[in-house]
């Protein structure tokens, strides 16, 4: 829904959703769930910081459910991640994610996505990834994808 209401705002049929850390697999589900409507709007997926590859920390938070999916024993991380490979080998969607060596939340190999383009910062932690994540590295990739007439 939030997809429509952007492209709505926007006018423009594509969105690139650019999310931080849990944010990127709320973004997942939510391109997954559009692919199965039968709906393609979302090309390109950028994430900072995104446990694709759980996160070692979020057991100390037991208590916390959305913490929770993203420990290694939910299946809610696993089962994501597969859905998106799977949409990523249609050729549906491009996936860029960023980490950081510095990151103690989500460590930077956590922050892969296996199969996707990966850019790794040294001394950015958690949420420094938010601001160096728009590096100028960045912003060319970004670029790339964006339509000549896109907005900005």
């Amino acid at each position: 829904q939030k997809i429509e209401e952007i492209q709505k705002i926007t006018k423009q049929n594509q969105v690139i959703i650019g999310a931080h850390s849990m944010g990127g697999l709320v973004g997942a589900e939510a391109i997954s769930q559009e692919i199965e409507l039968g709906r393609h709007s979302v090309p390109l997926l950028f994430t900072w910081g995104t446990p694709w590859q759980c996160s070692p920390l979020a057991r100390l938070l037991p208590c916390v459910q959305v913490v929770q999916q993203m420990s290694s024993t939910s299946s809610f991380c696993h089962s994501l991640v597969k859905k998106i490979n799977t949409i990523i080998a249609q050729g549906l969607l491009k996936v860029v994610t960023v980490g950081s060596e510095a990151d103690s939340l989500v460590p930077n190999s956590r922050a892969q996505l296996p199969g996707s383009e990966h850019i790794t910062y040294k001394y950015s932690g958690h949420l420094a990834l938010t601001v160096n994540g728009l590096s100028q590295k960045l912003r060319t990739v970004l670029s790339s994808y964006l339509p000549k007439n896109a907005a900005k």
